[in-house]
């Protein structure tokens, strides 16, 4: 016997329901051997992700509860320095926790003393009480978790799992079953050595209904198929697992040979007729049997039958429930699954749901004989999608299903990029705002976020280890600056050109708007020639000053150096760039004693203080104007890129670039994105690209790279054109879909993650509502 572990699909995704009820259908023709499918449906379990969080703060939790006494001194000192000292509340701790406390300390505050003692200054203090604020700042946060997703799985969550028991010949292999099985549902499968118990103790037997001997375990009912009748489809079972309800549903199935299918149709036509040719009767019932039996017979070319007996097994935590659900659950099927529960025969029916085959389980079965088509009809309960997966950052609910949507962008060791996009107001940055919450309390991730509407300074005010830097034309940025490392793909150096080429074409074009809008310079159109005479000087500038990847920010030559290479070329083209360039910086070919705003703010080395330092960084833009966002977009992508590919990999790192449009609008720019996006998985990368539209990953090259290779995509309210674009870009998303966009309210969004497709709403605990929910 095998048991095998068959991963749900949408059937929203099916396309011809037709054609996937004949493959379901043809995988039980093929094996004439008892199989019975299973499908399981109840409170989705959160213990996984409940696990990983308090794993992930158990050390730092223990310190915590170990440091109280320290703590409540630090409480003290902080109202009244004179009132405490803390000096003394350090030393009154165990050996072990002055240990593990300055541990901590140490990779946070480097620089702060191992010991402190009476001779410490204020300022040390401060920096000592800072930095133990930053050690335990992840316990309230995970804990808050810890209460959401208890609370989800008892009230809200639903699971399903869907369970194929075969009773194969021997010469039967797991690989014989497992890939066709595979390949009709064209989902993953996967052997198992247990079937999961339906009951979780012991139980005694009443003529209707199984009563628990332990109070905490649910009333049982077992309900048997006896007829089968009207249309069926491979919805048939999805309306009852959508249910609240606690259901596990059995469907056993004996696979008839051909000649025996042949036999059993030929007997059931001739009987049928030989009632029907009685000229004394009318027999209406006989005449339909007849056409129904000759129908049978025609099918048979390309099909076979099969026994089938269904059991569903319900359960109620009183004996009132259940009665209630036992109701609910024959109403749901009428006439065309008719339902029986047997008297006395609760325990034997009981076992249609174990490892036993039914030809050794005594009771009362009524098993129908049906057509391949109609098995097919039955095993469609698969394209009930509830998947499984806890792994990763929670996102929310999806509000049909009920189960929770994390995303792992980091699912088989490999890292991804996803895109947010949608219409301001509706929820895009507060999902952004969870996901770097999540990814660094619950994570243990390191979160780098580029924004350009002060989104930064109100997660700095939320989380204390977070720091955001202000950025605006008070600072110089130098675009010249080196990006790649040596391993680049296809060479650094000519990585480098491309993109310092790229924002020089951009600072030397015109004013005007983008096709959504925003502001943003009109790149200088250049003839080929006209590209190459550039590329060639920013090479030879490099050259000049032995720039090399490692080459620090303040060793990078400035736009200047540049002017002075295309002089030296002696060439018209070069001499037109160089004249260009002298009135972009100084508004004057002759008088270079005082720079224009452009030439302050991008002639000269690097002043951004780039630091990495936190557990969430953040580098906020909203002074710097319009205009000019994407060559700040381009110089902080960059210093991302670089910190990234040098750091030593001990963390993953989630970078969130929120209005990713303004840096989009360079086409080198979007092209060194799609390059991040293709190494991340080396450097434990996981890009968040946002933006109100999908147009900066609809309308160029890289754009549509990033699009069609992003791991998850999630859309947030958008109005018809856009949503219709969406649509057409992504062949998985229905007309259902689209709709859902244009009718999102605000905290739902339409994600598609790796093809599957959820309408979500995004859910947060009290302590994000406090922080988040006003952004």
């Amino acid at each position: 016997m095998y048991l095998f572990d068959i991963a749900s699909l949408p059937i929203d995704l099916v396309g011809d329901l037709d054609r996937f009820e004949e493959r379901l259908g043809a995988f039980f023709t093929a094996r004439d051997f008892p199989m019975r499918l299973i499908a399981h449906s109840t409170a989705f379990p959160m213990h996984e992700p409940v696990a990983a969080v308090r794993e992930s703060i158990h050390r730092i939790e223990s310190l915590y509860v170990r440091t109280r006494t320290l703590r409540e001194a630090i409480d003290a000192w902080c109202l009244d320095h004179d009132a405490v000292n803390l000096a003394a509340a350090l030393h009154a701790l165990g050996e072990r926790e002055r240990g593990e406390l300055a541990a901590e300390l140490g990779a946070i505050r480097p620089d702060l003393p191992a010991s402190l003692d009476g001779s410490a200054t204020a300022e040390q203090w401060e920096a000592f009480v800072a930095a133990v604020d930053l050690v335990f700042w992840r316990i309230p946060w995970a804990r808050e978790a810890v209460r959401m997703y208890e609370v989800m799985e008892r009230r809200v969550l639903r699971a399903v799992q869907y369970i194929l028991l075969t009773w194969e010949p021997a010469d039967v292999s797991e690989m014989a079953i497992r890939v066709p099985l595979a390949a009709a549902t064209r989902r993953p499968v996967r052997r198992i050595d247990y079937l999961p118990p339906v009951i979780a103790g012991p139980y005694r037997e009443h003529l209707a209904y199984l009563a628990p001997e332990e109070p905490e375990q649910p009333f049982l009912a077992v309900l048997t198929s006896y007829d089968f009748a009207g249309e069926w489809n491979a919805t048939l079972f999805h309306e009852l697992i959508a249910l609240n309800l606690d259901i596990t549903i059995a469907v056993d199935v004996v696979t008839l040979n051909r000649n025996k299918s042949q036999r059993v149709a030929e007997m059931a036509y001739n009987a049928a007729k030989l009632v029907a040719r009685d000229h004394n009767l009318v027999d209406i019932r006989g005449e339909q049997v007849v056409e129904d039996a000759r129908e049978v017979l025609g099918q048979l070319k390309g099909q076979t039958l099969h026994a089938i007996q269904v059991a569903i097994l319900v359960r109620g935590k009183t004996r009132e429930e259940l009665e209630a659900n036992v109701v609910t659950v024959r109403d749901l099927f009428g006439p065309r699954l008719k339902l029986l529960r047997p008297s006395g025969a609760q325990s034997a029916a009981l076992k249609l749901f174990s490892t036993l085959p039914r030809k050794r389980l005594e009771a009362p079965w009524k098993p129908r004989t049906q057509l391949s088509k109609v098995i097919g009809c039955a095993a469609g309960m698969v394209g009930f999608h509830r998947p499984n997966q806890t792994k990763g950052v929670f996102v929310g609910v999806d509000r049909n299903g009920r189960f929770p949507i994390f995303i792992n962008l980091f699912e088989r060791n490999q890292a991804a990029h996803m895109i947010i996009a949608g219409m301001s107001g509706h929820g895009k940055t507060v999902l952004l705002n969870f996901l770097a919450e999540r990814a660094a309390s619950l994570g243990d991730m390191q979160v780098i976020g580029i924004d350009a509407f002060s989104n930064g300074l109100r997660v700095e005010r939320a989380i204390q280890d977070c720091t955001c830097f202000k950025v605006g034309l008070e600072h110089t940025i130098n675009p010249l600056d080196i990006v790649f490392g040596w391993e680049t793909e296809g060479g650094w150096l000519n990585n480098q050109i491309l993109h310092s080429v790229g924002q020089i074409v951009m600072l030397l074009g015109e004013p005007g708007e983008s096709v959504d809008g925003k502001k943003r310079f009109i790149p200088l159109k250049l003839e080929t020639g006209q590209r190459g005479v550039l590329s060639l000087a920013v090479k030879r500038l490099y050259q000049k000053y032995r720039v090399a990847p490692e080459t620090p920010a303040w060793g990078t030559p400035t736009l200047t150096d540049l002017i002075a290479v295309l002089e030296e070329m002696h060439d018209p083209i070069a001499v037109m760039f160089a004249t260009r360039l002298r009135y972009f910086i100084y508004g004057s070919l002759t008088d270079t004693t005082e720079k224009t705003p452009d030439g302050a703010a991008f002639d000269g080395q690097t002043t951004i203080d780039w630091r990495f330092e936190d557990r969430i960084v953040y580098y906020d833009f909203k002074t710097v104007p319009e205009l000019l966002l994407p060559l700040f977009y381009v110089q902080a992508m960059g210093k991302a890129w670089r910190y990234i590919t040098t750091r030593r990999i001990s963390h993953d790192i989630f970078l969130q670039i929120d209005e990713f449009g303004y840096a989009s609008q360079v086409e080198a720019v979007a092209n060194t994105a799609w390059v991040m996006a293709k190494t991340a998985r080396k450097y434990r990368l996981g890009m968040v690209l946002v933006d109100q539209t999908m147009r900066p990953f609809l309308d160029t090259p890289a754009g549509r790279q990033l699009h069609a290779n992003a791991a998850a995509h999630f859309f947030f309210h958008m109005q018809d054109v856009e949503a219709q674009d969406v649509a057409r870009a992504m062949s998985v998303i229905t007309p259902r879909h689209q709709q859902f966009i244009i009718d999102a309210e605000p905290g739902q969004c339409l994600g598609v993650i790796r093809k599957d497709v959820y309408e979500i709403n995004v859910e947060c605990h009290a302590l994000e509502a406090s922080a988040f929910l006003n952004s």
